[in-house]
């Protein structure tokens, strides 16, 4: 099952042109506390396919951004502290996901058309029947804005949040079970391998891309979960609209190839090269914001007083986006997939 374009008006969310302005700066004041200077004698590889051949892409706050020359994904050649990073550091701004007003409209808004998809594909793969969900797993659930519907379906919701001001509201304000950690491939968590095995569906939205070794995340899910499990999951893709505007506003961005926290963007083939022989793809969903992103970069920069071209234009960006998704420039790629077994992994080999 193929999906492209969604329906959606950022400047609900609050992403106005003065409150962009504001992130912008903030995204590159938080940014540089946690770089480390790139050495150009360093050997580095591609983490999603492990090739060593890349070209720089682009050069973020000093942040140096490569790009694969066998899977195309883009890469971060100086990485940060990972865990450091996401346990709570005051840097990582949280603060419009532990707003109750704008998770309610974050849930209406963003959560719940994933949700309706994954349930979509999943019906759609057990031949038009309801598909029976025992448990789901969030994995870097955040505050839980998934996970609430899933709860109010009936079915166990269990969410691994590192970020403990996001858990806490997840816990408190959501009422979800959520266990606090950081998964970590050298230092495996009970707790945590327990709840991959117990889900039918382990879910990790806007996770992959802040994980510095995709390919052991991916493979210790499907060591742990069982074998009827369903994997979901969201990325940031290249190439889109999106990259392009961040490599020509390289010294003011706010999404998509955001460092030190977006260790990487992926392209289609280098998910298939993490999920070769472990998971098949039954379902894709290709949407983005790169039409809204140039728009919105070139007002910031014009310093544009009068906006009502500028909104009459953003008005009609889900209909533009959605062709530009369809011929292979959004900048999100939902995945749900079907864990192959280990006896078919076996076989394969």
């Amino acid at each position: 099952m193929q999906k492209y374009g969604k329906e959606i008006d950022m400047r609900n969310l609050n992403r106005n042109l003065e409150n962009i302005r504001v992130m912008k700066q903030n995204r590159k004041d938080a940014s540089l506390k946690y770089l480390n200077e790139f050495n150009p004698d360093d050997e580095i590889s591609c983490p999603i396919c492990e090739s060593g051949q890349y070209k720089y892409y682009v050069d973020i706050y000093g942040y140096k951004y490569c790009e694969c020359q066998y899977c195309k994904s883009i890469f971060l050649a100086n990485l940060p502290n990972a865990e450091e990073l996401y346990q709570g550091s005051e840097e990582v701004a949280v603060e419009h996901y532990v707003d109750k007003e704008i998770f309610e409209k974050r849930k209406e808004i963003i959560s719940k058309p994933k949700l309706e998809f994954v349930l979509e594909c999943l019906n759609d793969y057990n031949g038009g029947g309801n598909f029976k969900i025992n448990s789901w797993l969030d994995i870097g659930c955040a505050t839980g804005e998934l996970l609430s519907f899933v709860q109010d379906m009936g079915i166990k919701a269990v969410g691994i949040e590192s970020d403990y001001r996001e858990a806490e509201f997840a816990r408190k304000i959501v009422g979800l079970e959520i266990i606090e950690g950081y998964i970590d491939s050298k230092n495996p968590n009970e707790e945590i391998n327990n709840a991959v095995y117990d889900a039918s569906v382990i879910s990790f939205i806007n996770v992959l891309e802040h994980i510095p070794n995709p390919i052991d995340f991916i493979n210790d899910i499907y060591k742990y979960s069982n074998d009827d499990s369903i994997l979901v999951f969201e990325v940031p893709r290249h190439p889109s609209l999106a990259s392009f505007s961040n490599l020509v506003s390289h010294d003011a961005v706010y999404r998509h190839m955001v460092p030190p926290q977006h260790l990487q963007i992926f392209t289609e083939k280098g998910v298939d090269e993490i999920l070769k022989d472990k998971y098949e793809i039954i379902g894709k969903w290709g949407f983005g914001q790169g039409f809204f992103d140039i728009l919105t970069e070139s007002a910031i920069n014009a310093d544009l007083d009068n906006l009502e071209l500028y909104n009459q234009l953003i008005d009609q960006s889900n209909p533009i986006q959605k062709v530009i998704d369809e011929v292979g420039f959004s900048d999100t790629m939902i995945f749900v997939c079907k864990k192959l077994s280990k006896l078919m992994d076996s076989s394969s080999n």
